[in-house]
Order: structure tokens, then sequence, then C-alpha cells
């Protein structure tokens, strides 16, 4: 058997050939081989992930969510959390690449901006037009920059329903911000968060958006799940029990 056709081939970069079937079937080949010659731990990046993985048969998988990197940690452990309370809520929307229409729904973009007029930030590169009443900001990868932006806003919107784990959502997440994000599993890895709603119906966007209100951000302890620290010891013991085997 394989898996079953590939739903994103529309996805940026799209594909006209699916061939996500015969590429599964020799990757189990090739994983069931080198299981056969020495000891081998899968690791996944998020628990429904691993879920998906074992249902498939890629037994014994292991969860490691993913980190915030060492520079952003660090930049938002030494600086104070900001006050956004005061302040009406205002919106980031990020992805490298604004043509991808499996992360980027454009017309919901445009739906916040009029809701919330000069309070959406849009960043990426390629937009497919300009929005009213939103600020448009080219790719960002320095992040510094990236830690300083979120910092200046209080709520990130998250429309992608393929990502496994956002790194977008963790470091929002570190960085004090509220998410809006839309239903996906991934998105509901996040469900132990206050400071997470997940939208799971298109039409409840304006709801969220327009009632969305500046909250204190999570805690240190919260926190602690995003540090690089964890994730390298997670990772150490992997090794150590493969090696161990």
């Amino acid at each position: 058997g394989g898996c079953d056709p590939c739903p994103f081939l529309t996805a940026y970069p799209p594909a006209k050939i699916d061939r996500a079937a015969p590429t599964f079937v020799a990757r189990r080949r090739a994983i069931d081989d080198v299981r056969s010659r020495v000891p081998l731990q899968m690791v996944a990046c998020a628990s429904w992930l691993a879920e998906e993985m074992e249902a498939a048969g890629l037994s014994d998988v292991t969860t490691v969510t993913n980190s915030v990197d060492p520079r952003f940690w660090t930049m938002a452990w030494e600086q104070r959390p900001v006050d956004h309370l005061s302040t009406p809520a205002r919106f980031l929307f990020i992805c490298r690449d604004l043509r991808d229409a499996a992360k980027v729904d454009w017309s919901l973009l445009e739906e916040i901006a009029r809701i919330a007029p000069g309070r959406l930030t849009i960043v990426g590169d390629n937009a497919p037009s300009p929005i009213p009443n939103a600020t448009m900001v080219g790719a960002i990868t320095d992040r510094s920059e990236m830690y300083r932006l979120m910092r200046d806003h209080s709520h990130l919107v998250f429309s992608s329903t393929v990502d496994y784990y956002p790194l977008t959502i963790v470091e929002a997440l570190t960085a004090g911000m509220s998410v809006i994000a839309a239903e996906s599993r991934a998105a509901r890895e996040f469900g132990w968060s206050s400071n997470v709603t997940v939208v799971d119906e298109r039409r409840r966007w304006a709801d969220a958006i327009a009632s969305a209100v500046p909250s204190n951000p999570a805690s240190s302890t919260e926190l602690a799940g995003f540090s690089p620290d964890r994730m390298i010891d997670e990772y150490v013991d992997v090794y150590r029990r493969v090696l161990a085997a």
C-alpha cells in the first residue's frame, strides 16, 4: 500500500504529478532496511504527526516539539513583556511567500484590514495585491528584527492548515503575543495555552478579530516548553536510547 493522494498539489510551488504514494512506499522500505541493520528511532515534531506516523506503520515514534532559536529565546528572556493591555489589538500575519494558497487566505486578510483598519501588518514577499488599511513588509529573516516586530503587535493571525508544529506560533507566544489560528491539527497542538484561539469556521473570523483584546503573555512555565535547551535535552535522550539499544 501507500499513502493517500496528496491533497496539496496546488500549494506553492504547485506540482503536476502526484508521487506521494510511490515515494511513501520507497521510504518505508528504506526505513525497514535501516531498522533491520541498526537501532532506529523515529522522531516527530508534533504529537498529531507522531500519531499519523504510527498509523502508517512506523512504530515507536518519539515526539520532540520545536523550540525557538537561541537568539530569539535570549531576547525574550532579557526583555520585559510589552504591556498591550491599554491599547487596541494589533494584528500580524507572516508568510515568506504570500502566493502560497495553502498558508495564505488573502481574502481573509482583506477582511481583517477592513475590520481593524491600520492595525494589520502583513510580512512576506510576492503579495498578490495591495490591501488598503494594512501595512505591507517584505519577508524578514533576521531574528532580532522579527522579535521586535512581534513585540509591537498583540495578536498573530495564522491561517495555514498545512504546518506540523508551526514555529511562527511558537515564536509569537514566546514574544508575548496571543494567536488567532485557523482550525488545523497543528493549531490544536497549542490547546493548552489560553493565548491561542482556534477558529473552526470561516464565518467566525470576523467575530474573533472584532472581539480580540490584548491579554497577559504566557507564563514562564508555559514558555519553558519552547526553550532550545529543552529541545536539545530531549534529542540527547533520544541519541542515548539509540546508542544503548
